[in-house]
């Protein structure tokens, strides 16, 4: 019983933290195909569903880890307290058949291990946020998307989860209507990206949300001739 009371504490602690829980209110989001591949929304995803960008940036299918040992609690001191390496692996599992509120469940539940500063994190809240886009939860999607750009900058960390992270961003805020807030994030995401494929569709997006200012004149007189 005062295990499960713990268990249940830490874990609304965990959810209770960054700003990114706080709604705000973003062009095609970093999709994750779960059978690898291209997924509908037109990114290349490497074996096992997980994104894998080139020209320097690390090629590993999994989450960023923190090094050898033990993931979870040490030995002995585990008591019911969430193991993250064995949460994620039944997140993925949940993930390739398609039951996204189950990996959901097993994501959150992998957050309780991760104390601090950890880089781990950035991986988490991506993964949580684009969940939330396959459960039709904008707003929550756009809350995790915003806490895992929060923790990579916190933590200086700008890798291809945190370039997901901001175009998922980016796509929540266009689809909102908040466009001037979708094109920074896009522009942040450009900032850190190595691979090329995904800096040409990055500046894409760019272009399609801030046209050259002749073409908006353009555009303009057109509308106004109406």
């Amino acid at each position: 019983m005062k295990k499960t009371i713990l268990f249940l504490a830490v874990l609304g602690c965990a959810l209770a933290g960054g700003p990114g829980f706080l709604s705000a209110q973003g062009g095609g989001p970093p999709g994750w195909d779960e059978d690898g591949g291209q997924d509908e929304m037109g990114e290349q995803y490497g074996p096992g569903g997980r994104y894998e960008e080139g020209d320097g940036e690390e090629r590993e299918g999994g989450p960023p880890s923190r090094g050898g040992g033990d993931y979870g609690a040490p030995p002995g001191k585990r008591g019911g307290m969430p193991v993250y390496k064995d949460c994620v692996a039944r997140a993925e599992k949940y993930l390739t058949k398609k039951q996204y509120s189950s990996a959901m469940r097993e994501f959150t539940k992998s957050l309780v291990s991760l104390n601090g500063e950890d880089p781990r994190k950035v991986y988490v809240y991506e993964r949580l946020g684009w969940l939330n886009l396959k459960l039709k939860d904008l707003d929550g999607a756009q809350g995790y998307y915003l806490t895992a750009t929060y923790q990579a900058e916190k933590m200086e960390l700008f890798n291809k989860y945190a370039v997901n992270a901001y175009r998922g961003a980016a796509y929540c805020f266009e689809k909102a209507g908040d466009i001037p807030s979708a094109a920074e994030n896009y522009e942040k995401a450009l900032k850190i990206a190595t691979d090329k494929a995904v800096k040409r569709e990055l500046r894409k997006e760019l272009r399609r949300l801030k046209p050259a200012p002749k073409k908006a004149a353009k555009k303009l007189q057109r509308t106004s001739a109406r």
